[in-house]
């Protein structure tokens, strides 16, 4: 005989049930607050292997107008934005990406040999995906108010990064076009 053959069934039932929820309470992981980005280099990287594509549709920026307008001699000048969740610019010192000169943080610098630059902001916000955003901007882009662009002639490319072991998962989400009738 054993201890369980004196309970009724509704009680070893009940043992059952409530024993199954405490093992499961216990098993399931409690979410943590989203990482910073703190490899800035990457991040950018990430949004740039993923944004640009050779066709068009409505989620990409047309390989062909980025580099009509943010291109020149086979380099694509990208000035990039890259905020902690504090808020705070993450200005590494150093990026190197293959047929890229990333430039970090709001550069001034007058040697841009061209008019426009792809821009990327990539914003970390706490418990919740990092969010950027990719348009072609003007050079002269931080000499205006906060929060104001031009038109991209190439439309944007927005979505979110999600952090993993080993690497990142870029989605683009659609943008939103306004009703204008």
């Amino acid at each position: 005989m054993t201890l369980w053959s004196f309970l009724p069934s509704p009680v070893l039932l009940r043992i059952s049930y409530g024993a199954v929820l405490i093992l499961s309470a216990c098993a399931t992981p409690k979410p943590t607050p989203h990482p910073a980005p703190t490899d800035a280099c990457a991040l950018v990287d990430a949004v740039l292997r993923s944004v640009i594509a050779p066709g068009y549709d409505d989620l990409h920026l047309q390989k062909a107008c980025v580099d009509q307008y943010a291109t020149a001699n086979g380099i694509t000048w990208v000035d990039a934005r890259v905020f902690d969740q504090n808020g705070s610019p993450i200005v590494p010192k150093g990026c190197q990406i293959p047929k890229y000169q990333i430039r970090f943080g709001a550069p001034t610098d007058p040697s841009v040999p061209l008019e426009t630059i792809l821009l990327i902001s990539i914003t970390a916000r706490p418990k919740v995906p990092i969010h950027f955003s990719s348009q072609i901007e003007n050079t002269d882009w931080q000499s205006r108010r906060p929060n104001t662009y031009g038109n991209s002639p190439c439309w944007t490319a927005n979505g979110t990064i999600t952090i993993r072991p080993r690497g990142f998962d870029v989605h683009i989400t659609p943008s939103s076009i306004p009703d204008l009738e």
